[in-house]
């Protein structure tokens, strides 16, 4: 008779590995502090939820750099939207 105790046990560590990997702390704890607005900026800020135009030139940055100035903010934009931020 075979044993499926390997099997399950597997199947366990790799749904909790799974699951895991899913959770974040920074999702379920508001932050803590609330940041003072920049003095230089006379406290200037973008609503919550307004749209933000970034303009860079590429001429300061190489390919790579480009790539992974791209690579953040398209993470950035993929981010949980509940986040404040």
């Amino acid at each position: 008779m075979k044993s499926y105790v390997p099997f399950l046990v597997m199947a366990i560590i790799v749904a909790l590995a799974f699951g895991a990997a899913r959770y974040s702390l920074a999702d379920e704890v508001p932050c803590a502090t609330t940041v003072a607005p920049l003095a230089r900026t006379g406290g200037a800020a973008w609503a919550q939820g307004a749209t933000v135009s970034v303009v860079i030139n590429e001429n300061d940055f190489s390919p790579t750099e480009q790539a992974a100035i791209q690579q953040a903010f398209t993470t950035w934009q993929n981010a949980n939207t509940n986040a404040g931020v």
